[in-house]
């Protein structure tokens, strides 16, 4: 690889060539497609990113597991190449493609050298809008699916997650987790794939964004021909399904799993365009920060350790999440470790932090910033949900400049808006006491 960075930068005089990033250019297709374009010449390679909204959102309540099988299955064959023919035209093509679900959207995406990205563009493409679904295919993936449902609950925070998302949730889609029901998957049939991909693949609901070593116009010119065939519109239109308001209290599931886990979540939350976010996230960093987070140092720093592990949050998306802390410890130390916890809640919405956790809070959270913004799949991916979440800062320059304007009001403002009544969902395979817990919440 070094030598291959070497020949890409050397001009034939034995000069370097200089580095360039530009600006992000944006051009719509004849049928709507939104495409990004960022030209960046640090690593001779590019990558592409299809997302498309939808994933565990565009599943019927009770359905959920579609999307992901869809998927899942997309890059498993098309109609004029089989699954083995694109994994040896990938493979010999030094690239990646990779296809999936998530809670917001479902996603195509690739990486290539430079010399090859037309090529796996026009691979992308054949998966993205030429799917096969083949039976024989869908014979051998559909058990692996279900089987990764079953372990999704083998650890202790797979399973809390799960219980947590239904007491929260209810009857929508984001109840579940994004893998889906279990029943529903191994009811699927291909012509039940086949039929989602027809109805919900459309320009309207979708942003291609490449990053990479590659001209502009050609990128535009070359998505043309090969995403240019995507129908502009869905079949039925796209209705984000909004969450009802959760309702506060406690849920108490047993478990065979030797240990105490327990999830607080506070909401209704926001969603990601919320003008709350930049301060949610720093809210985020004071509480859940290891080691110095307030919740890390109520349950591990003072005094005996009460846990073994803990973190806290803000779930965000095309609907409005939720923030949580949670931790795991042993059933006898649950009441004291989940009091401490709602104590947390309670210095946020009351207390101003000091200068020095703001600053470490801002730090942090600029620093993952700068960190999720370095390789070329971050910058595509970053860039592409922005655009699909309604957010118009394709650099984050005026998120990072959000982060340093805030202030200690502007924190417990945040923590009095969104951390008010909580669910908390309890799993424990001892007995508890059930009345002690509830009068910590209530």
């Amino acid at each position: 690889m070094i030598g291959l960075l070497k020949a890409n930068l050397a001009q034939p005089g034995g000069d370097v060539q200089p580095i360039a990033v530009s600006d992000t250019q944006q051009r719509a297709l004849s049928n709507g497609l939104t495409v990004l374009v960022q030209r960046s010449t640090v690593v001779p390679a590019v990558s592409m990113q299809l997302y498309t909204k939808g994933g565990l959102l565009a599943d019927e309540p009770g359905r959920e597991g579609v999307s992901n099988a869809t998927y899942t299955m997309m890059r498993r064959g098309t109609t004029t190449k089989s699954a083995q023919d694109i994994a040896v035209a990938v493979e010999d093509l030094g690239a990646t493609l990779a296809t999936g679900s998530g809670n917001n959207t479902g996603f195509v995406t690739a990486t290539a050298l430079a010399e090859d990205w037309p090529a796996v563009m026009e691979l992308m493409a054949d998966v993205t809008l030429n799917p096969s679904f083949d039976a024989g295919e869908w014979g051998k993936l559909q058990p692996r699916l279900l089987a990764a449902i079953d372990r999704a609950t083998d650890r202790w925070s797979g399973e809390l997650r799960r219980e947590f998302r239904k007491a929260y949730y209810g009857e929508h889609p984001w109840s579940q987790l994004m893998s889906g029901r279990r029943e529903v998957v191994e009811a699927l049939t291909r012509a039940d794939l086949a039929a989602f991909h027809a109805s919900r693949l459309n320009a309207a609901d979708s942003v291609l964004a490449v990053v990479g070593d590659v001209d502009p116009d050609e990128v535009f010119s070359q998505a043309e021909a090969f995403f240019g065939a995507m129908s502009a519109t869905a079949e039925a239109t796209f209705v984000l399904p909004q969450p009802a308001d959760p309702t506060p209290g406690l849920t108490i599931i047993d478990t065979i799993k030797p240990i105490a886990a327990v999830q607080v979540g506070y909401g209704p939350g926001m969603t990601r365009d919320s003008d709350d976010y930049a301060a949610v996230q720093v809210l985020s960093r004071v509480i859940g920060d290891f080691p110095a987070g307030w919740l890390q140092q109520e349950l591990r720093g003072r005094g005996p350790g009460l846990v073994y592990a803990s973190s806290a949050g803000a779930a965000t998306g095309l609907v409005p999440g939720y923030f949580t802390m949670l931790f795991n410890t042993v059933p006898d130390t649950v009441d004291e470790a989940l009091e401490r916890t709602l104590g947390v809640a309670e210095r946020a919405r009351t207390e101003l932090i000091d200068n020095a956790t703001l600053a470490r809070a801002k730090a942090k959270m600029l620093t993952i910033e700068f960190f999720g913004r370095q390789s070329n799949s971050d910058l595509a991916a970053g860039q592409a949900l922005d655009l699909l979440y309604g957010i118009d800062d394709l650099t984050g320059r005026d998120f990072l400049a959000e982060v340093e304007a805030l202030t200690a009001e502007d924190i417990r403002a945040v923590a009095q808006k969104y951390l008010t009544e909580p669910v908390v969902v309890v799993v424990c395979n001892e007995a508890l006491d059930e009345q002690q817990l509830r009068g910590l919440i209530e």
